[in-house]
């Protein structure tokens, strides 16, 4: 029995040696992310991480990821699809940065189709992503301007 304890003892030991050489063999990279207002931000790669309001610099495990989901202050989200970008790689020991978030742009695609003006909406951070809200509670409405004297406005119901 105590050659059996021994010998129990001597491989859990051999276990956690091995384990604590195969975490520190592991090495890591670091997030920066330009940008602001971040609520959440998803990657997906070796396994799914999810940070809740990143700021500056994140240690990560090196290694490629997917972005998933950007989501911002205000309602605002960006998914997979909508990302001009979607894989970061993480280098051992080095900085990769990534221009997502705030400062926001708008801007407005206009076309014509037969004889109706269509209007498409666009939200987009500094690193070319889309945004959409995700709050349905306010219509949206714009107003058309000459120089500085209001022409036309209007609002949308959704759908």
């Amino acid at each position: 029995m105590r050659i059996f304890q021994r010998t129990a003892i001597i491989f859990v030991g051999c276990c956690l040696l091995f384990a604590n050489i195969s975490l520190a063999a592991e090495p890591n990279g670091f997030l920066k992310i330009e940008g602001k207002y971040i609520k959440r931000l998803v990657l997906n790669g070796h396994d799914k991480k999810v940070l809740e309001e990143p700021n500056g610099i994140i240690n990560l495990p090196s290694g490629t990821y997917f972005l998933s989901e950007i989501r911002l202050d205000g309602e605002y989200v960006c998914y997979l699809y909508d990302l001009p970008s979607k894989e970061i790689h993480i280098e051992a020991n080095e900085t990769t940065v990534l221009k997502m978030g705030a400062p926001l742009t708008q801007g407005v695609d206009v076309s014509r189709k037969g004889n109706s003006l269509v209007l498409n909406y666009k939200l987009q951070g500094i690193g070319g992503e889309s945004y959409r809200s995700e709050s349905l509670d306010k219509e949206p409405k714009f107003t058309i301007y000459a120089g500085e004297k209001e022409i036309a406005n209007c609002s949308f119901k959704y759908g």
